[in-house]
């Protein structure tokens, strides 16, 4: 992994960068800060990325758009919601106003899934589609409730931002675990995603959905999410490598391989972000000031 710029404490109300450690710092908080500086990265870059594809659809981006196809003006409001995602995504990079804008964004989120999925509430229990993408955007704003706990800010407060990180790892679990037990309903059809050159294809279909599952429920029951976190993190950049990255590259005009990588890294970072609430992680040292 590259060397990050860790940021110190602020200095004249801006952040100063430097690529050394604190002197009162432990090893322990060091990790952790470079943890968090890699979640930010992932999480920032594909804030980023779904800003550009709301402005080259022009808002039909499908999956991880923030618009509903019976929204009027869906051009106009592409660009509201491309201004969104890139205010987001600066400030995870950057960590300027991050807790603001990460508790924003997840509100964002979830107000974003209610109004596209809302209607399809009766159909989800047998169109999985309904019921994975939902699940995707309420991961993606408790993974913006749990960024915004990890950072520091005026608002919310610390002890509001504390309960936004509990609340966002709760519902982060509860989304792992829906969409874990699609890949047992839909275990041939996502077999086929895999690799041909991978042996035991079904296998690792019902493995991920376990895997999922698993970590989702070591988050609900906050026990064993530091390694949950990791390895699940783990698990998904492999998946971004050798599945997503290859149907990219045969494939560059298309928006929804794009978007199926991008949530697959995005959901990489958040499971690193939930790492970081593990028993022990969650203190100063913790956070990217």
């Amino acid at each position: 992994m590259p060397l990050s710029a860790a940021t110190s404490a602020h200095n004249n109300g801006r952040p100063k960068l430097t690529l050394l450690p604190q002197p009162d710092e432990s090893e322990h908080a060091l990790r952790n800060r470079m943890l968090l500086l890699l979640a930010r990265a992932i999480i920032g870059a594909c804030l980023l990325a779904w800003a550009v594809q709301e402005i080259e659809t022009g808002g039909h981006v499908g999956d991880m758009g923030l618009l509903a196809e019976w929204m009027p003006a869906l051009g106009v409001l592409a660009w509201v919601a491309a201004a969104l995602f890139f205010v987001a995504g600066v400030a995870t990079i950057t960590g300027y106003g991050l807790r603001s804008a990460a508790t924003l964004m997840g509100v964002v989120f979830a107000v974003s899934g209610v109004l596209r999925f809302t209607q399809y509430i009766p159909q989800m229990g047998h169109v999985w589609a309904y019921r994975g993408v939902a699940a995707e955007m309420f991961a993606c704003a408790a993974g913006m409730a749990m960024l915004a706990a990890l950072s520091d800010g005026a608002w919310p407060s610390e002890a509001a931002a504390r309960r936004l990180g509990a609340v966002g790892l709760a519902v982060f679990g509860a989304m792992d675990v829906v969409l874990g037990t699609i890949h047992y309903q839909e275990g041939p059809l996502f077999a086929t995603l895999v690799p041909a050159w991978m042996p035991a294809r079904l296998f690792l279909a019902y493995f991920t959905g376990t895997a999922m599952t698993a970590a989702g429920v070591a988050f609900l029951a906050r026990r064993w999410v530091r390694p949950a976190g990791l390895w699940l993190a783990l698990m998904f950049s492999l998946w971004v490598v050798t599945l997503h990255g290859p149907r990219i590259a045969h494939a560059l005009s298309s928006v929804d391989e794009w978007n199926s990588g991008l949530v697959c890294l995005c959901f990489a970072g958040w499971a690193l972000a939930a790492a970081m609430h593990g028993s022990g992680n969650r203190d100063q040292g913790s956070k990217v000031r």
